[in-house]
């Protein structure tokens, strides 16, 4: 991976820290 894939993951994981789709919906839904 490329160092700004791996610091998007970082970010992501940091965001969603349980990862569940209700968080990613609850994001993208603001």
């Amino acid at each position: 991976l490329s160092a700004r894939v791996s610091a998007c993951l970082d970010f992501l994981k940091q965001a969603f820290p349980n990862g569940t789709p209700d968080e990613l919906a609850a994001y993208i839904g603001r």
